[in-house]
């Protein structure tokens, strides 16, 4: 299985439904995932989307499985996590239709990568594949 990192910094926002109104998802080139609830509206995006959120976590970084994992696939997540728990190394898992995404914080990047390679992962960077950037 090959996971492919991406040097985009993401955040976790809350947002009101005014600030999804300012954004033009079409316009957007990384990933962009929104969430409600009855108590809320979480969006995860890259860093700097919205001017004046209620709530901003930044600093995450992200994974996800290269190819589309069929329906049908079972313990895709927890191949995945497994490893980083061992290292406790919190993070946020989100799937989609075609795969499964995985965010971290940007100081556990290079134990992220080496505990995912040292449990059998090939790393890769969507953004650039000579290198991911540590800074």
């Amino acid at each position: 299985m090959i996971l492919s990192f991406s040097n985009v910094r993401y955040s976790i926002y809350k947002v009101s439904l005014e600030h999804l109104a300012s954004v033009n998802v079409g316009e957007l080139s990384s990933f962009f995932s929104v969430s409600r609830t009855d108590r809320e509206i979480s969006v995860i995006a890259r860093s700097s989307l919205f001017r004046e959120p209620l709530a901003e976590e930044k600093g995450w970084r992200m994974f996800y499985v290269q190819g589309s994992i069929p329906f049908s696939t079972s313990g895709v997540l927890v191949s995945l996590l497994t490893p980083l728990a061992a290292k406790k190394i919190s993070v946020l898992a989100m799937s989609t239709f075609e795969t499964d995404y995985v965010f971290f914080k940007e100081p556990h990047l290079e134990s992220v990568q080496n505990s995912l390679q040292e449990a059998g992962f090939s790393i890769s960077c969507s953004d650039n594949p000579e290198k991911l950037k540590r800074s």
